[in-house]
């Protein structure tokens, strides 16, 4: 047996509790090179109707350990609620390996969100002279401090900012899913740092069994025009508003293009409203993620509109970008910041945030395209999506620095 894991992530989640996650994934396949793997995460990840018995349950799946830490259940968002839970989970956390006696780690990862995680992560590191691994997935506080608009010298946002700093000081290895995250982290501290980007990927064996989609949702979607996309959350922050306003640029310009939205979120009566009279577009009930794959395999064309703000500079990686990859259509992504992926990929184009005029051109651009180059275009993404970012291949990255330290 080789080196011992503990893989940390208060928001991860394995099969019979909700959607797995990235660092499931990531568990399985690095169990599977012969590591002994203990996956820790929180039932306060939106774990629904799952009963936790004392500090935490314990079990065995596909090969990994999985210790799931009590906790309140708490609803998606920013709330007090939620940061509250952080320090429930931080506590029992700290305690459950006298309880439940985990194979010593040789390697600890710390997967953020919760940034407190790499506070116990480096007690940890020093209790069992291990070596710390911190998985960046989402760069706080400058993502609160950005999109919701909360001043850098809020009490709150200044101690998460020396945590942040903290963790990147005293990690022995830095693992992003932004490829640019690095350039943030020089920017805060003047050490030295071993730093790799692993994006979101995809594991075969969990796509390769979507779930059928319901007919009252397909029977909305008309048989004979193009149909141009959209699936996921619909917030201030999803800029679906971009979608709605290309809809109605086009309304009068090309009736062979349909839109399609599907989804649930704050913003979604008001665009509801707003378009309730055109023709050309529809808005249909949010689907479990097993089943998004049979609406967008109907789609012709995919889209993904971002906000403009400062802090894309570092780049992201979307799950939703994975999703419609894996679906073999063409991609258009509105968005101003570190552009990876789909670029590299030639599965489509990113063009300006904020631009609807420009939108509504691109897709009447990519509406003239022949089939024959549609299918091109969607086919490169999905051979890219399989040959570079597969958890299996991606795992070989994580193995790679483990046996570096």
């Amino acid at each position: 047996m080789n080196k011992s894991v503990w893989y940390i992530s208060k928001y991860a989640v394995i099969p019979g509790d909700g959607i797995p996650t990235r660092q499931y994934f990531f568990s399985k396949y690095i169990a599977r090179n012969n590591y002994d793997v203990t996956l820790f995460s929180s039932k306060s990840a939106g774990i629904k109707n799952c009963k936790v018995k004392g500090i935490a349950r314990k079990k065995k799946i596909d090969g990994l350990n999985h210790i799931l830490i009590n906790g309140p259940e708490i609803s998606l968002g920013f709330s007090v609620k939620r940061i509250f839970s952080w320090v429930i989970f931080e506590a029992l956390l700290f305690i459950s390996p006298f309880f439940l006696k985990p194979k010593k780690p040789d390697v600890i990862i710390v997967s953020s969100l919760s940034l407190l995680t790499v506070i116990t992560g480096f007690l940890f590191k020093k209790i069992y002279k291990a070596k710390l691994i911190f998985e960046v997935r989402d760069i706080w506080p400058l993502t609160i401090v950005e999109l919701k608009n909360l001043s850098p010298k809020n009490p709150f946002v200044f101690l998460l900012g020396k945590i942040e700093k903290f963790g990147y000081k005293h990690a022995d290895f830095i693992v992003g899913t932004m490829p640019g995250l690095n350039i943030h982290i020089q920017n805060l501290i003047d050490k030295k740092i071993r730093f790799e980007s692993i994006p979101m990927g995809i594991d075969t064996e969990f796509y390769n069994h979507p779930k059928k989609i319901s007919s009252e949702i397909i029977n909305q979607l008309p048989k004979d025009k193009f149909i141009v996309g959209y699936a996921g959350s619909i917030g201030i922050a999803n800029c679906v508003n971009e979608i709605v306003e290309a809809a109605e640029k086009l309304e009068n310009i090309n009736t062979n293009i349909f839109f399609a939205v599907i989804g649930e979120g704050s913003e979604k009566a008001k665009l509801e409203k707003r378009a309730e009279t055109m023709k050309n577009i529809v808005f249909l009930p949010g689907v479990p993620k097993e089943e998004i794959q049979n609406f967008l395999v109907l789609c012709d064309l995919l889209l993904n509109p971002w906000q403009d703000k400062e802090i894309y500079k570092y780049g992201v990686s979307p799950n939703k970008w994975i999703d419609y990859m894996y679906a073999e259509k063409p991609v258009i992504i509105s968005y101003n910041g570190y552009k990876t992926i789909i670029n590299e990929a030639k599965c489509g184009e990113f063009i300006p945030a904020n631009k609807p005029e420009l939108l509504a051109e691109k897709i009447l651009e990519y509406s003239e395209k022949s089939s024959k180059e549609l299918k091109q275009i969607g086919q490169n993404g999905k051979d890219y999506l399989m040959k570079n970012l597969t958890y299996n291949t991606l795992a070989g990255k994580y193995i790679d620095i483990i046996k570096s330290l």
